[in-house]
């Protein structure tokens, strides 16, 4: 097993390569720990949050990738959440945000795990020191538990110097043209040992699809692919410097007389033009496979917008039974009010005739009841407008929360679109650089190196001159005439020193009617 650690940042471009269903043939989220948001993209999006509010830290991810030997038995998964358990009690990570995700590329599954730094409840990063040390520590002893046979690389220091990971560009190089670094370094240094000449070593290097030029550094090699390396540091010998390679070809090829490296490469991409056949079936194999692609990505925008259209029928359905309840409320507060107005007027009727009426007429205690019924009437209806007042408020207060809650919903899948956007155009980058791969690997057509370079580095050729090409298809003498180089350059230098010289009339017809029209003139 071979794990690979890095503190980072740019959480979101890291999303979208885990992400990524076009360079693997699975991609599946395990888990996801420490986050409100259910994807990845969210996640880091909340503990890039956490680290702007709570910190000064910058590269607030640890990313982590286990890649297993295809040499050997593959993990298991509990092997997997195993020595991620061993990091986390290593590095302090045990209640800290995670995403765990499994790949299968070429056949071949690796899990990626990647944790937040920030700790939120204590307002601090999470130091992680010496984490190659501690890493090869840990895996070393998960392996002695599994009986798991580990590379070149953990055992000494000579297999660690000799086990070093590529750089980026080293493997962008690898990944476009099939050939490894290792193999470059073996041809250009069988090269360097077997070198006679200048010329032959430089003849070599062009044969093998190099050619010599100078960029950023004196005495670079641009390859049949465009890619640019130091000639130096492809010559696989300690002992050989960039002062050796100048010793050795400073004579016949000075710094100042070699073409620009850029130059070359704007020169190749420009005539590296396929045949007609070759660049048809380009268009057929592209055309298929982005029509797949199309396919997936469809299926997958197509489960984000049935979301979006669940999404919105439950807030629908939301706003709707906000605004039933409130009816339901304000039909239960009319009809008490409707019920206690009745009353009221039973009241009125009951009192309002016979003796007793007669009395309570002659007494004035009919007068003081009207008044007690209209207090108690102003009393009623203010109490029906305040609460319908507190109704229609608690109304507009709940439609208020609930519209905040639907727009905090809408940006969340407004962010799942941006970012199912940028997986689709890394998904298509992706397809275009695998394309470019199999065209690079038909115009190899199995050699075990790039093919030999055909590019004429001389200086281009002076312009045609146009008024010399008009007067050769009008004078057929000129043309049919075999002349000897010699003179045809010394006819050419007496006519570029006399461009007014008159031609006779045993030159060409065109003339002599020329000359007899401005006779006719005079």
């Amino acid at each position: 097993m071979i794990p690979f650690a890095s503190q980072r940042a740019n959480g979101q471009d890291l999303a979208v390569h885990l992400m990524n269903e076009q360079d693997n043939d699975l991609v599946e989220l395990i888990d996801l720990r420490g986050s409100v948001s259910n994807d990845i993209s969210g996640a880091f999006a909340e503990w890039d949050f956490q680290r702007k509010a709570y910190t000064n830290c910058d590269k607030f991810l640890y990313s982590l990738s286990i890649n297993g030997d295809p040499k050997q038995a593959p993990l298991t998964h509990e092997q997997y959440m195993e020595y991620l358990g061993d990091v986390e009690r290593t590095f302090g990570l045990e209640n800290q945000g995670r995403a765990v995700v499994r790949h299968i590329k070429n056949g071949r599954e690796h899990y990626h795990a990647v944790y937040s730094r920030i700790d939120a409840e204590n307002k601090r990063a999470i130091p992680i020191s010496f984490d190659k040390m501690k890493l090869m520590r840990l895996t070393r002893d998960f392996a002695q538990r599994h009986d798991i046979e580990l590379p070149k690389g953990y055992s000494n220091r000579e297999d660690r110097a000799q086990s070093s990971q590529l750089s980026l560009y080293d493997k962008v190089q690898e990944q476009a043209t099939g050939i490894s670094k290792q193999e470059r370094s073996d041809f250009v240094t069988d090269c360097w040992r077997h070198r006679d000449s200048p010329t032959s070593f430089v003849a070599e290097l062009k044969e093998g699809g190099y050619v010599l030029a100078s960029g950023r550094r004196p005495y670079v090699l641009v390859d049949r692919f465009g890619h640019i390396n130091s000639l130096a540091r492809l010559i696989n010998d300690p002992a050989v410097r960039i002062k050796h390679v100048r010793e050795f070809l400073g004579e016949a090829y000075p710094e100042d007389s070699l073409p620009d490296a850029e130059d070359i490469k704007k020169r190749l991409k420009e005539g590296d033009v396929p045949s007609r056949s070759e660049a048809q079936e380009h268009r057929r194999e592209r055309k298929a496979k982005r029509a797949a692609l199309k396919v997936s990505q469809d299926q997958r925008r197509k489960r984000l917008q049935v979301e979006e259209k669940q999404l919105r029928a439950n807030q629908l359905r939301q706003r709707e039974s906000v605004i039933a309840i409130h009816r339901e409320k304000m039909r239960n507060l009319r009809a008490q009010y409707a019920d206690e107005k009745a009353r009221a007027y039973q009241t009125k009727l009951s009192s309002g005739s016979g003796l007793k009426a007669l009395l309570a007429r002659a007494s004035g205690y009919q007068a003081v009841m009207k008044a007690i019924r209209r207090y108690k009437d102003r009393r009623s209806l203010k109490q029906f407008l305040e609460e319908k007042a507190r109704l229609h408020q608690a109304l507009k207060d709940q439609q208020t929360r609930d519209n905040q809650i639907h727009n905090v919903q809408l940006l969340e899948l407004r962010r799942k679109e941006r970012a199912l956007n940028g997986i689709e155009k890394r998904e298509e980058k992706s397809l275009e650089t695998s394309l470019s791969q199999q065209r690079i690997y038909r115009m190899r057509k199995g050699l075990e190196h790039m093919p030999a370079l055909e590019l004429a580095l001389t200086p281009p050729g002076r312009k045609v001159n146009v008024r010399r090409a008009r007067h050769r298809h009008m004078h057929s003498e000129k043309v049919y005439k075999p002349r000897d180089e010699a003179a045809s350059l010394a006819d050419y230098f007496n006519e570029q020193a006399n461009p007014r010289t008159k031609q006779t009339e045993s030159d060409s017809p065109s003339f002599e009617k020329s000359d007899r029209s401005k006779g006719r003139k005079r």
